[in-house]
């Protein structure tokens, strides 16, 4: 049986909410099979490796921060048209220099120290100080956010940079199930 969450002409979005233990990732995996099966591309976002294995066995790309990863998330080479994206970009430079608060003018000019750290010198730099390395073309891509559960301003970084990344990719044939995004939200982060 095929469960479509497209069946709709008014909302293309769906929650799927039970207590811990009770198979939510489970049926979300095969919810994720069936779009793959139909060809759809599908993009999860989690904290807790509930996708790793399907991602593994799949072999598409299961994405992991920690300190052996080679992953580089370069927002500059992936925007391809400043003059549209760059509110985006500024609110990506807003979050690294000031994760909870809005920058004052006085804050602006301390942003070039607060911006260290993602340079190539800084503690983040490798992150984003090279060419983008990330390909998110494939059919399925898992972000797997849980090394990043204790270190919150890159956290913000990494989740606004891949909102910038995800709708620049390659779009499949124009369909109702072209694309499919799973957020899991459901742990603390």
């Amino acid at each position: 049986m095929f469960f479509d969450l497209f069946d709709s002409t008014t909302n293309y979005n769906a929650v799927i909410a039970a207590q811990s233990g009770s198979g939510k990732s489970f049926l979300t995996n095969e919810i994720i099979m069936q779009y793959l099966s139909i060809g759809s591309r599908a993009w999860v976002i989690d904290i807790g490796r509930s996708y790793e294995k399907l991602a593994r066995v799949l072999g598409e790309t299961f994405m992991v921060f920690d300190a052996n990863s080679d992953i580089c998330l370069n927002p500059f080479s992936i925007v391809q048209n400043y003059d549209e994206d760059a509110d985006t970009l500024v609110g990506l430079v807003t979050a690294m220099a000031a994760p909870t608060q809005p920058l004052s003018d006085f804050q602006g000019a301390g942003l070039r120290r607060v911006l260290y750290p993602f340079t190539s010198k800084g503690e983040y730099g490798r992150f984003f100080n090279r060419p983008n390395n990330v390909d998110f073309q494939g059919r399925l891509i898992v972000i797997e956010l849980e090394e990043l559960r204790g270190r919150k301003q890159l956290q913000q970084v990494v989740l606004s940079t891949i909102c910038i990344a995800l709708p620049a990719a390659r779009p499949l044939p124009r369909t109702r199930r072209s694309r499919f995004s799973w957020v899991r939200t459901g742990r603390r982060s």
